[in-house]
């Protein structure tokens, strides 16, 4: 049954193709059209197909050019023979290529070439008799050619395969020993054994060459078995090295392993060939797929090397399973170069896979060479990632502890200053005139005590940024005042304070983000001068760019030398005494002139004050193409 149904699809998908089954009319051949028949050569009576033909012009043709050839077609898993006829009819062989009875296993794709030389001078025609154990082999390219040279074909058909097995020899003991302990031992087993079944495939191939007593039949079933085997083994290890999905590859390797099967339990050549044929459209997806991702990397620059080698390897595959799969079902009359694109694909899976390993070496090296930079390194990506946890669990906490506060002290401050102005009333209604004028003094002092803690909250709601956390146009003179108002019990009496800042002038940014960069430098400004100074606040649009505002706080304190400059951004770096500063408060400034997309430079001496000058954008700024580096001038 399965026979019936392979030869059925097989010869279906060749008329499909348009792939004929016998050559053009010739003007040298008078050929015959292929038959069935049981050989009767065959013990076990295997049927047959056989194809006859012959010629009287092409002994002409040899007798006009002793020194030509004649180059006979190739027929796949097919037998060839020729016969000398003379002129009573007496036929003498002269030439055989494979066995007719397909008890002892041939070449699977060679075909020979007769010397003219060779042909006895009485004949007078040639009669040429090929046999094919296979229905969907059983076709001819073309009628024998007369050629002043004998075809390579053989050479392609013979050699090149007996040269495969050598090279998939090598390649597998070669990834055996030299990647061993040095890469996954699923991926180097999978590459051995991929070189090793594709070296049996070689092998049986021309098994008569190495003196194997198989069958065609047998021998087929082994060599297809063992190319299947070696192409999942390759595609497992393509798996390994993420250039296929693991769902593409359990799709691949489900379709494999029905082929193989069937492949295992056919009862002819027909039947195993349609296993054979099963995968072959999903396999050229095997490689163009992942051979997309190679190439982009090759030209994206990503792990260039590696990804070229890969590239080879995929190129190679694809190039010979294209030939492969076109020489098999007869569409192009191609020499079969499988051995040469499989065996330089592995290799250069191989170079893929060594190139790996240097660069793990190479990155090992470099590690042990930098591994003090590397740790400094990281600990500083630490402190960063400290500090921003820090900094976010700091805002999220005081933004509930102001919130409440605010709400709180708001209430209090409503009941006062609703029974304030009755009080007052009250109180001058039942006082002596003389003394109206001093009580009056004394609730002045109160209201302005009263609108003093307003402004406070006020103040506080403004730095803590309730409801203001958005990016909006803000006010500097705004901001600049909200910090001075909080920070006015460490300023009063030893800290001349001044704003020349413009009502007008507006920022893009967030009130919070801003608040927090205020009041860190402020509060700096403050501890820089423990015996008084001046403190001036002052911003204008910059002189270069339209679109840009810079905010100067500059102080009269003890000033920075350069090594300190240096490093007042990094996290957790103060020179405060232990238990004074977190060393957060610049780093803090720092990150959020950035996520506003400007610019912080400092200028300070010791012994001459400090001052930052921030560069912030008036306007959105388009973030793809702001500079967002930090400067740090001296």
């Amino acid at each position: 049954m399965l026979h019936e149904w392979a030869v059925a699809l097989l010869l279906g998908l060749s008329q499909l193709l348009g792939v004929p089954s016998t050559p053009p009319e010739s003007a040298l051949w008078s050929p015959t059209q292929w038959q069935t028949r049981i050989d009767p050569a065959s013990a076990s009576q295997v049927e047959v197909m056989l194809y006859e033909s012959q010629s009287s012009a092409i002994i002409e043709a040899c007798r006009s050019q002793p020194k030509s050839f004649i180059n006979f077609p190739r027929v796949i898993h097919g037998a060839h023979e020729v016969w000398a006829i003379d002129a009573q009819g007496a036929q003498t062989k002269i030439l055989q290529q494979g066995d007719p009875s397909f008890q002892k296993a041939s070449a699977f794709y060679a075909s020979p070439s007769l010397a003219c030389a060779s042909i006895p001078p009485e004949s007078i025609s040639l009669n040429w008799r090929v046999t094919s154990y296979s229905a969907y082999f059983a076709r001819i390219p073309h009628e024998p050619r007369f050629a002043p040279k004998a075809s390579f074909n053989n050479f392609f058909a013979r050699t090149l395969h007996i040269a495969g097995v050598g090279m998939a020899l090598v390649l597998g003991l070669f990834s055996l020993t030299l990647f061993a302990g040095k890469v996954p031992g699923r991926l180097n087993a999978a590459v051995t054994l991929s070189a090793l079944f594709s070296a049996v495939y070689f092998t049986l191939t021309v098994s008569d060459a190495y003196g194997f007593d198989l069958s065609m039949l047998t021998a087929h079933r082994i060599a297809d078995l063992g190319v299947w085997l070696s192409i999942l083994l390759l595609a497992y290890s393509l798996r390994l090295e993420n250039l296929i999905g693991p769902r593409f590859f359990k799709v691949y390797a489900a379709h494999v392993a029905l082929a193989l099967a069937i492949i295992a339990f056919a009862d002819s050549g027909d039947a195993i060939q349609l296993g054979t044929s099963l995968p072959f459209a999903i396999s050229l997806s095997l490689v163009i797929l992942p051979l997309k991702k190679t190439l982009l990397d090759v030209y994206y620059g990503h792990s260039r090397r590696r990804s070229v080698l890969q590239s080879g390897t995929l190129l190679l595959f694809a190039l010979g399973s294209f030939n492969e799969i076109f020489s098999v079902s007869g569409i192009l009359d191609t020499p079969p170069l499988f051995p040469l694109a499989y065996t330089g694909s592995v290799f250069f899976l191989a170079l893929a896979v060594n190139e790996r390993i240097s660069d793990t070496y190479s990155e090992r090296d470099y590690l042990r060479a930098h591994l003090e930079s590397e740790v400094e390194r990281k600990t500083l990506a630490l402190k960063e990632a400290q500090a921003e946890l820090v900094q976010s669990a700091k805002l999220a906490s005081l933004g509930t502890l102001s919130a409440g506060i605010a709400h709180e002290i708001n209430n209090s401050l409503n009941y006062v200053n609703g029974a304030l102005q009755p009080l007052e009333r009250l109180v001058l209604a039942k006082m002596p005139e003389g003394d109206r004028g001093k009580t009056q003094n004394l609730f002045a002092v109160m209201k302005e005590g009263l609108q003093l803690t307003v402004e406070i909250v006020r103040s506080l709601r403004s730095y803590t940024g309730l409801n203001q956390a958005k990016f909006n146009d803000v006010s500097l003179r705004q901001v600049a005042e909200t910090t001075l108002t909080i920070l006015r019990s460490k300023l009063r009496g030893r800290i001349e304070t001044q704003i020349d800042i413009d009502p007008d002038l507006k920022v893009y940014g967030s009130v919070v983000g801003l608040n927090q960069v205020l009041m860190n430098l402020v509060t700096n400004a403050i501890d820089a001068m423990p015996e008084g100074g001046k403190l001036h606040l002052s911003a204008q649009k910059s002189s270069t760019q339209e679109d840009l505002c810079e905010l100067i706080i500059r102080d009269t304190g003890a000033g920075m030398d350069q090594a300190t400059q240096s490093r007042i951004f990094e996290p957790f770096f103060t020179t405060k005494s232990v238990g004074s500063g977190t060393g957060l408060g610049l780093h803090i400034v720092m990150n959020e002139v950035r996520r506003h997309h400007g610019q912080i430079r400092v200028q300070s001496a010791p012994g001459e004050g400090t001052s930052f000058t921030i560069t912030l954008p008036r306007h959105a700024p388009n973030v793809a193409n702001r500079d967002l580096k930090t400067e740090e001038a001296a």
